[in-house]
């Protein structure tokens, strides 16, 4: 998953190919004020697969 501000991925956060999910927490503090959005991205070539995503929030301390 990434974090894009003005075109450019300034966060990114990868999977550890296995079900399960696990917390992960971006300080943007240096980014206050600027749009961002998250793009999810799957560069998995094969045949069968899939993404996970799972609560993503925003909040001033890190996902525990």
């Amino acid at each position: 998953m990434n974090l894009v501000v003005g075109g450019q991925v300034v966060r990114t956060a990868t999977g550890q190919d296995a079900e399960h999910l696990r917390w992960a927490s971006w300080d943007v503090g240096d980014l206050v004020g600027q749009t961002a959005h998250i793009q999810v991205v799957d560069t998995t070539t094969g045949g069968w697969g899939h993404v996970l995503v799972d609560h993503v929030t925003f909040d001033d301390r890190p996902a525990t």
